[in-house]
């Protein structure tokens, strides 16, 4: 009874390993977050102040996508 619960445990565990590198390699199944241009006129935007004295602010915005569709 005791090795079967343990080839039970080892298949369950290879399994969830197998599922994972499936879901995030092969199929690119997961958010990316990523720091875009935004224009302030358009939509609303946040703002990164510079560390130098005489620069702009730079606007900006989060944007979340699947990493499946960056290559797209």
């Amino acid at each position: 009874m005791n090795k079967n619960l343990t080839i039970i445990v080892i298949l369950m565990v290879l399994l969830m390993v197998f599922a994972t590198y499936y879901r995030i390699f092969i199929k690119r199944d997961y958010l990316i977050k990523m720091e875009v241009n935004c224009d302030p006129t358009k939509e609303i935007c946040l703002i990164k102040e510079s560390d130098e004295e005489n620069a702009s602010p730079v606007h900006y915005k989060i944007i979340e996508q699947k990493a499946y569709s960056l290559n797209e």
